[in-house]
């Protein structure tokens, strides 16, 4: 980022540093659902964030109540839904693939 290394970058939720030390990564890499808003600081970012030369990468989780709140969703692929490849012959059929992928992620705030 910004001219420099990988390891070069910073990473911080809620303020706190996530970062390993070992392999320049962040540690914990929060969930699309957890997160309110998140702020990519390339090279102007003030000597707050002075933590690292490359740039800055800030995340803020969501707050709210302690009610249950959580995603459901579903993948699924199957030949039914395939459109046929542009450069297969008209009268072949389409092969047969199936896969479904079921996920869920639940929050309590």
């Amino acid at each position: 980022m910004a001219g420099a290394r990988q390891n070069s970058t910073a990473y911080s939720l809620d303020g706190m540093d996530i970062k390993d030390a070992l392999v320049a990564r962040p540690s914990f890499k929060p969930s699309v659902d957890m997160l309110q808003e998140f702020k990519v600081q390339a090279s102007t970012f003030s000597a707050e964030f002075g933590r690292a030369a490359g740039g800055q990468i800030q995340m803020t989780t969501k707050s709210g109540t302690n009610n249950l709140h959580g995603t459901v969703y579903e993948f699924l692929r199957n030949d039914k839904l395939d459109a046929k490849n542009f450069f297969d012959p008209a009268n072949q059929s389409i092969p047969g693939f199936s896969a479904t992928t079921s996920r869920h992620h639940r929050r309590a705030d």
